[in-house]
């Protein structure tokens, strides 16, 4: 939250390193907290147990300070131990958080039109650009997904944390990808929520924002439909709508014989309505939001809002991928989530 406020107030260029070690700082305090649970929980146990062991039945029980002359000393190193250790996972983090890879993925679906066989898609999602995010990191990634030669790429949401005028230029950087069947964007609750005129801008660089809405990829004589569908946090005109994304593309009632793949930035999105997803069709949705949970044990927390945290699920009958994502949100940390960029290759069963 601090990092996010950061970026609207002082802008994403300045005070980068401050920034990124103050909320790096943030992942120490919560590791420390937990261990300092843990050690607390110990003090608690011990000092029921030598209160109980301390003297026999009837017998005068010993002097305070004799019962905690071990316990202590120990506790303290612990408590030492602990901050070493809330520091050493969260520099492991640290650096974890900067090595993004691609997971290359298989998917078959008997569905699929022949001529696109062996079509791949680059799935990316939360960079969450702004006040944390290293200057290299987005011309970084963008080189790692176009020596994979998807023949797609898909940005399904949070891709910004900062408004246009602070981060529009290095997002700029991502009119440098390179996939035969172009970019397509689909928005999340930070894109929402930070500065309304991203859609815009996105679409200025000659990206393709599906807010709805849907368009047709053709190999030959067949075609696949892909749509992109708003985060399921927004209201009003930016509320999600598969139907009417369906009606802009030109099918009214569904993906009917079509192969359909939605872009939706939340993996409970093929839940909502009742699995309206899967009713009308879908056979493929694209999502991120979870981060794999980012630190860990924090994807436990995850797991009562989202059906899944990463990989590849059935979902209301709708065969779900979600990305643990290539960015971080808060604390420039990943603990137990290493970022990735799934690069799914699509089969004909």
């Amino acid at each position: 939250v601090a990092a996010t406020l950061a970026s609207r107030v002082v802008g994403s260029n300045r005070f980068r390193v401050p920034l990124m070690v103050g909320s790096a700082g943030l992942a120490v305090v919560m590791y420390l907290g937990l261990g300092l649970v843990v050690v607390g929980a110990a003090n608690l146990v011990w000092w029921l147990v030598t209160r109980r062991t301390a003297a026999p039945a009837g017998a005068r029980a010993a002097p305070a300070p004799s019962r905690n002359s071990r316990r202590l000393p120990v506790l303290r190193s612990l408590t030492v131990l602990v901050l070493a250790l809330a520091v050493i996972v969260t520099g492991y983090g640290f650096v974890r958080a900067q090595e993004v890879t691609v997971t290359r993925t298989t998917l078959a679906f008997d569905t699929l039109p022949a001529n696109f066989d062996g079509f791949t898609i680059a799935l990316l999602t939360d960079l969450h650009v702004g006040a944390t995010t290293r200057g290299s990191f987005l011309p970084g990634l963008v080189d790692e997904v176009n020596a994979a030669a998807p023949d797609l790429v898909v940005i399904a949401g949070d891709l910004v944390d900062g408004s246009v005028a602070d981060v529009g230029a290095p997002i700029a950087g991502l009119t440098r990808l390179a996939a035969p069947f172009g970019v397509v964007v689909t928005t999340g609750n930070h894109d929402l929520l930070t500065d309304p005129t991203w859609i815009g801008y996105l679409r200025s660089l000659g990206l393709t924002v599906l807010t709805n809405d849907g368009l047709r990829l053709r190999r030959g004589t067949q075609s696949l439909t892909i749509l992109g569908i708003n985060d399921r946090d927004g209201s009003g005109t930016a509320a999600p709508d598969l139907r009417l994304a369906f009606k802009r593309v030109g099918s009214p009632a569904g993906c009917g014989d079509a192969f359909c793949i939605v872009a939706a930035h939340q993996p409970a999105q093929a839940l909502d309505d009742d699995g309206l997803a899967g009713r009308l069709g879908v056979a493929l949705q694209l999502s991120g939001h979870t981060h794999g949970g980012q630190l860990w044990p924090y994807g436990y927390a995850t797991r009562l809002e989202q059906p899944m945290l990463s990989g590849v699920a059935i979902l209301g009958g709708v065969t779900v991928v979600t990305s643990r994502g290539a960015g971080t949100w808060g604390p420039p940390v990943r603990v137990g989530s290493d970022p990735e960029v799934p690069l799914l290759t699509l089969r004909r069963a």
